[in-house]
C-alpha cells in the first residue's frame, strides 16, 4: 500500500480518517508491506497484508471467492 493513498481511505465503520502503523515498509518507495490501519475516531484496526489493506475478516475472502466460482 502506498502511504500517499492513505488520504483516500476512510474507516468503513464511521468514515473517519485512518492512520498507519507499519511493521514492514519500503522507505525508499513509500509503501507499506505489513502493518495496520487504525481509525482515529472509533479505534478499529484493519490489517495490511502483503501490501493490501484488508477491510473485511479473512474468512470472508475465501467464502466470497467460492461464491464467485
Amino acid at each position: 500500500m502506498h502511504l500517499e493513498h492513505l488520504k483516500l481511505l476512510a474507516c468503513p465503520a464511521c468514515h473517519e480518517r485512518l492512520t498507519c502503523v507499519h511493521r514492514d515498509a519500503d522507505s525508499a518507495g513509500g509503501t507499506v508491506i505489513e502493518g495496520s490501519l487504525t481509525c482515529t475516531n472509533c479505534r478499529l484496526e484493519y490489517p495490511v497484508v502483503a501490501g493490501v489493506p484488508r477491510f473485511v475478516p479473512r474468512e470472508n475472502y475465501a467464502s466470497g471467492f467460492g461464491l464467485e466460482w
